[in-house]
C-alpha cells in the first residue's frame, strides 16, 4: 500500500511524518475524475493533536450509490489527507488519558487524488 505521490508526500518533506487515523468509523469517498470527494467523522484518532497526515477509513461511491464488491458489500477504502483538510473536535478530556493528545475528527468534504485513496 502506499503510491509513490503519497509517499512523497508525507514522508519527503521538513515536517516529519507523524499519523493518526481510524479504521472503524466510515466516511465517504465519491468518485470523481481524478479522485474522490472525501468527507466523514471519524473517532478517537489517538494522536491526532500531533499529526501532519491523517487515515480515515470510506465507502466508495460511483454515481451516487456505494460501489459493492463481488460479494456484493460495499468497498472500503483507505483516504488519508494532510492535518489541513481535517477538523478536530478537541473532544477528548478523560481522566487518566489527557496525554494522548487524541480526538475525534472530520474531514469536511475535500478533494483527494486517487493515489491518496487506497484499498486495505
Amino acid at each position: 500500500m502506499g503510491s509513490d505521490a503519497l509517499v512523497d508526500a508525507a514522508f519527503h518533506t521538513d515536517a516529519g511524518y507523524i499519523g493518526a487515523g481510524q479504521i472503524s468509523s466510515l466516511g465517504r469517498a465519491d468518485r470523481v475524475p481524478g479522485g474522490y470527494r472525501v468527507s466523514g467523522s471519524f473517532h478517537f484518532g489517538s494522536g491526532s493533536r500531533e499529526a501532519a497526515w491523517f487515515l480515515g477509513t470510506v465507502v466508495e461511491y460511483v454515481d451516487g450509490k456505494p460501489n459493492l464488491g463481488p460479494e456484493g458489500v460495499p468497498v472500503i477504502k483507505y483516504a488519508f489527507t494532510a492535518r489541513e483538510n481535517v477538523r478536530l473536535k478537541r473532544n477528548w478530556d478523560v481522566m487518566g488519558l489527557a496525554a494522548t493528545a487524541s480526538y475525534d475528527f472530520d474531514y469536511p468534504e475535500h478533494f483527494l487524488p486517487s493515489d491518496f485513496v487506497e484499498e486495505p
